[in-house]
This record gives C-alpha cells, structure tokens and sequence, in this order.
C-alpha cells in the first residue's frame, strides 16, 4: 500500500476496535492507518482489556493513567487527564465525580466502540483547547442502506479473561433504509478482583451496564441524527483513591445535523449529560481507622459517603467550504458544567461537608482553520478563543467539626469565587514532501487551559484531585492562573511499499502550570496543615499553584513487510518533564518504553508475538518525593521490566461473519510497576498501602464476535 498522502501523513492515528461495524461483512482488528504497510491482521487486536483507554499504549507517545479496571485516563507525551481532549460521539463528558473515577472513557465499553483516533502530535484548534491531543472514539451506531426497503443487521461480540474472571459483552441490533435508520446497543462488563504476577489485588471487582437507542433521517444533502444512552456503574474498585465508585447513574443525549447548505458543510451537535455519583469508603476496603483522633465525631472507623452530581449542556455549530486549494473551516462551541459534593458520615447523621456547591464552569469558544496545499507543501493554520468563567456557591460544614475547618470555610466563603479567562490558541502546522518517500513534518503552536473547578474551588485538603492517585490532600486555589503552552514539532516521515518510519521529536514550554506544591508553613496556612494532619491524615497537604515548567520527548512508530507472510513493527517513546522555576522534575511521567511485534499472516488468520520493553523511571519530582525529610508523596522510583504478549485472530473461510481472537498477556506472568498507576490505600489488599498498584499477570483470553 502507498503512503497516505493526507495532511500531515502521520498525524492521525485510527484504531478500528474487535468489535463488528454494523454493515460489515467481517470483525475488524485494530489498524494504524497512518502507516505505509497495512494489514488487516498485522497489529494486535483489543480483546482483554475492559477499559478501552488502554488503546493508548498503541499510540507512540501514548498511555495509561489507571486507577482501576473502568477509570482510565488517556496520558499522551506527559499530559494527561484534564489537560486533554477526549470526544466521544464528537461531545466531551464531563467527568462526574471530582477524582475522575469515571474519566471520559469510563462511558464508552469496548464492546460499544467502533474506531478509536488519535491525533498524533500538535492538536488542531477545531478539536477545542488542549495541551495535549484529541482522542475521538466513535460508538456504534446504525447506517443508512442504499434501498428504500428496510433491512435487519447488527452484531454481538463477548470476551472472556482470566486475570480478573470477567467478561464483557455487547452488541447492536439496528434496522434501516436510505432515508430512516433505528438501533439499539446493549453491553455489559463484569470482574472480580484482579491478580497480579505477585498475587491478588483485593477491592479492584467492576461492574457496568449500558443500554441506548438512537434514530437517523436523511433527505438530500441533509442528515440528522438524535442518540440516548443510560449507564450504570457499581461497587467498582478504586484501590489508589480514598473511596470506591457505589455507582454511577448517567445519561448522555445528544443530536447531530450535518447537511450542505448555500456550498458550506454544516455540522450542529447538541448533547447534555446527568450524572448521579456515590462513592465509599467501606465495603470493597476496610475502613480507615481513626480511633487515635480524640475529636468528635471520629469513632473507631471513620466510614465516609459522597453523594455528587454533575450536569453539563453543550452545543457546536461548524461550517466549512472549499477555499484556495483548501478547505476552511469555522465554528463556535461551548457547555456548562455544574457540579456538587457532599460528604456525609453514616454513623453520624449531623456530619455533613459540602465540598463542592455549584461549582460551575461555562466554556465558549470560536475558531477559524484552513487546511490545504500551497506549491508542494500542506498547511494547517487555525486560531481559537475559548473565554472560561469559573463561579461556585458558598460552602458549609458541620460546626463542631473542627474549629480550623470553620475558619477555611468563612475564608472560602469571604473569597471573590467569580472568575473568568480569556484564552488564545494559535497553531501553524506544515507537511513538505522531500519526494516519493520521504517527507517532512513540522508545526508551532500556542496552547493554553483554564483551571478547573477542582484546582480552584476545593476549599478544604482532602485527596480530591481529578484522580492523580498520588495519596496526598490537595487544596484549590481560587486565583490561579490559566497555563498557556509555546509548542514545536519536527519529525520526518518515510515510507516504501515496504517499510515505514515515522520520528517525532517535541517540545512544550509551559507557563502558569499548575501543580501541587508544599504548603508552607506560617500563621495563614496554620488551618490548612491542621485539618489536613489532624482529621485527614496528610500533615504535609499540598495547595495547586502556578509554576513554569517544559516537556520534551522523542516518539515513532515503524515497520517492515518482510514477505507476504510475515510483518515486523513495533514503536518507541521517550518523553521528559522538568520546572523551570526550580530544579525539579514533573509529577506523573512515563518511562521509556519501546515494544516489537512478528506477525505470521496466514490464510484468514495471523499470529503475532510482541516484546515490551519499559525502563526504570528516576527522574521524578522532589517535590513529590516520599521521604522522611520531605514526606508529601509517595512518588518513589519504578524498576524496568519486560513483558511478552502473544496474539492470535482466525475468520473461518465458511464464516465470514465470525471472528475468533485469543491470546496471552504476561505470558511469563512478570511481577511488575506501571509508573503511570496510581498508589494503593487500600489495607489488607496484597499490596502494601503507600505502593504503586502492579499490573495485571498473566492473562489468557478468548473473543467471539458475530454479525448478522
């Protein structure tokens, strides 16, 4: 296969799931489909993994943040969680809870997902405001057929793994013509506590349901399209955060227009989202025991319930038309997101904490794009302006709490809460063809990101923290600063009918970013360290703050087609994060990893045998470091490891319908550190509370996916 002569050939990263397209004739496996050698059985299929977040490790530069089996966040050359964008359906859910057990991915089972794109490097200002990339999964949804006679297909795919004894299960039944299309999805997921290469991890079970419908309607150039969607979540393990998911209770709406009117594309979403949270502290873990404190109402165990919600509502308008040997495009966009939190005791009725009162966070931008050619080269310039406004209602506790928690409160209360930033994106992106193989790849941006509600608005140091899993409390800040980013790229892409290789090296110096730092020690902060120490176990709390800092890394992917048989690829990332306000590393920053894949096509199937290799991690934040000198974080160092995985896949030639996928992660069932995972708090659980949660051991795995 040629190279793809696209903007930025290597840029954009598509990932087709297992899981059957409704209409396909055949399940699809994962596929890069910005590289110069394809094949629909080369790469490594997701079938065992439930959280569909995993497929990041595929991505060069790409990653994981887990805290648990359903609540990844996509990590992407050192940026992660809030600071990026992850779409699905086109529409950003906000996360409902504020430690991020349900991440945007949390809403898209894998059994669900049709394609999996990824926007390799500098991010386009169409996407939205991000420092880091768009991830845009899109769910499976009914299509049109070319008859006015109505038609039934859909399909169903189930998997079943042995490192936590679960199984995931989904599907869609739809029916449709060239002008109607109906469906409906269905998909659950269900496992008991993982087992590590060193044993079982207790309190890390899931369970999830999801269940939706949706319609379509085409008449001429217009198309539209309406989807609903309830998922339900419960007694779902969270072992690095201070509480475990009770449940979830969210439904998702939205509505699409796309249609061609006076030679401008227009596409109009419109979506909103209900988010009912309750988590623990009990149950799927031992209580902490608090028995030390001689404060009321602290009892032997000091059990803990959270109630949240979280609402937000959102629309975009985009029109684009042809221009100059380009397209150009322009849009306006915004939501507004709502959320509260309070926390209670339930053997003590009159405890209540309202940790968050309608912290609210209404987002509105405008953008304008071109992309196109100019003599030999393709360009990309875009510019965006994304105004935030950022407000809460005032706060409350339980008096006899404690008195310094009462003093936070009045302070919190007494604070100019209404904020609002002006934000500018810039971005010039340009691909140069050096000739038939080889081309250059470049691009500059100005970036930049609003502080969220969590960094601004959490008034007391609790361990609420958008899920960092770190172990510490945090407080906000109300006047931070929005961090805003000067990004480069430079890479090269080449690629024959038989090899490709795609280097990338970056850079991003980030102003006003916002971390947490040590809370020092004086009169005014004297009711933060007390609360922090006495009644929530952290003597060392830290605050969110703007500091300067910079990320720079070198990432690929590559390739090589042997014969027609066999195939050999494989990827590489190495990525640094540093202040530059002090001599410090950045929290949270992957090791180098590099991984190697041998593919045997045969007949309608293949076999692959994949190497990874991860290295140590040691250059971490002092910051963040435990020690007896500076004990705020348990951010130590993480050994290397290697692991070998191995893949199979086989569509019977007398059932082209049927698609069978099996394999062996961890096949030599390696004890090992993810230094993206989180730190366990968790007692009793096989891991010692303070350490970074293992990964999984060896698993085997079977996936059966069927369509009709």
């Amino acid at each position: 296969m040629s190279h793809l002569k696209t903007l930025l050939p290597s840029s954009l990263i598509t990932l087709s799931i297992l899981a059957l397209n409704i209409n396909a004739e055949e399940l699809q496996p994962i596929s890069v489909t910005d590289t110069a050698i394809q094949s629909s059985n080369s790469s490594k299929p997701n079938t065992v993994e439930t959280d569909v977040t995993t497929l990041m490790e595929k991505v060069p530069g790409g990653g994981v943040h887990s805290n648990g089996a359903i609540s990844g966040q996509t990590y992407y050359r050192g940026i992660f969680g809030p600071r990026m964008n992850v779409l699905i359906d086109g529409i950003r859910i906000e996360s409902g809870g504020p430690n991020w057990m349900d991440p945007p991915l949390h809403y898209a089972p894998n059994t669900l997902v049709e394609s999996f794109e990824v926007k390799r490097g500098i991010d386009s200002v169409s996407n939205g405001s991000t420092l880091g990339t768009t991830v845009r999964v899109k769910q499976k949804t009914s299509k049109f057929s070319q008859s006015d006679k109505f038609s039934l297909d859909g399909d169903a795919v189930v998997s079943g793994h042995t490192v936590d004894s679960g199984y995931n299960a989904g599907g869609i039944i739809g029916i449709s013509n060239n002008q109607h299309r109906f469906h409906v999805t269905g998909s659950r997921d269900d496992g008991n506590d993982f087992r590590s290469g060193g044993g079982d991890v207790d309190g890390t079970k899931y369970e999830r349901d999801s269940i939706g419908a949706g319609y379509g309607f085409k008449t001429g150039a217009h198309e539209f399209s309406f989807d609903a969607r309830y998922v339900s979540s419960k007694d779902t393990g969270t072992p690095s955060l201070p509480l475990d998911p009770n449940f979830f209770h969210t439904e998702i709406y939205n509505a699409g227009y796309i249609g061609e009117i006076n030679n401008f594309i227009v596409e109009v979403d419109v979506f909103h989202t209900d988010i009912e949270h309750q988590m623990k502290n009990f149950d799927l873990r031992p209580a902490p025991d608090f028995s030390n404190i001689a404060l009321p109402p602290f009892a032997d165990e000091d059990r803990r319930l959270v109630d949240v919600g979280s609402d937000d509502t959102g629309a975009s308008l985009t029109l684009s038309r042809d221009l100059n040997n380009g397209t150009l495009s322009f849009g306006v966009d915004g939501h507004n997101a709502d959320h509260n939190s309070v926390i209670t005791d339930p053997d003590f009725a009159p405890f209540e904490v309202v940790n968050f009162n309608n912290a609210e966070a209404n987002h509105l931008g405008a953008f304008t794009e071109w992309q196109g050619n100019i003599s030999s080269f393709e360009i990309e310039f875009g510019a965006r302006y994304q105004r935030v406004k950022n407000d809460a209602d005032e706060i409350s506790i339980m008096p006899a709490v404690l008195p310094p928690a009462v003093a936070l409160q009045d302070r919190f209360n007494a604070s100019d809460r209404s904020k609002t930033d002006h934000n500018l994106d810039l971005v010039a992106k340009l691909a140069y063809p050096l000739n038939d193989e080889f081309t250059l790849i470049t691009g500059f941006a100005r970036k930049s990101r609003a502080p969220s509600y969590i960094e601004r608005y959490q008034w007391i140091p609790l361990n609420v923290n958008a899920g960092l899993g770190d172990g510490n409390n945090y407080i906000g800040n109300v006047d931070l600063d929005p961090e805003w980013a000067n990004q480069f790229e430079l890479g090269l892409d080449w690629a024959n009918t038989k090899a490709y290789f795609n280097p990338r090296v970056h850079y991003q110096r980030i102003n006003n970013y916002i971390q947490g730092v040590a809370v020092e020690a004086n009169a005014f902060n004297a009711p933060i360290i007390g609360v922090s120490g006495n009644a929530n176990g952290d003597s060392t709390p830290l605050q969110f703050a703007n500091v300067e800092a910079e990320i720079y890394g070198f990432d690929t992917d590559w390739g090589y087609q042997i014969n027609q048989q066999w195939l050999v690829s494989g990827q590489a990332s190495y990525v640094r994060g540093k202040r530059r306000d002090v001599n410090d590393d950045l929290f949270h920053i992957a090791p180098p990893r590099a991984s190697a894949a041998l593919t045997r096509n045969f007949g309608n199937g293949s076999a692959t045998i994949e190497g990874v290799v991860v290295a140590r991690q040691t250059k971490i934040s002092d910051e963040l470091t435990d020690d007896p000198a500076n004990p705020n974080n348990n951010n130590d160092s993480t050994p290397g490891y290697g692991l070998i995985n191995l893949y199979g896949q086989y569509t019977p030639a007398s059932a082209s319908n049927l698609s069978i996928q099996a394999g062996v992660e961890n096949l030599l069932d390696k004890e090992y550190t993810d230094h993206l995972n989180g730190f366990n708090r968790v007692a009793d659980n096989g891991v010692d509370v303070g350490e970074r949660l293992p990964g999984p051991g060896i698993n085997a795995f079977v996936t059966v996916g069927i369509s009709f």
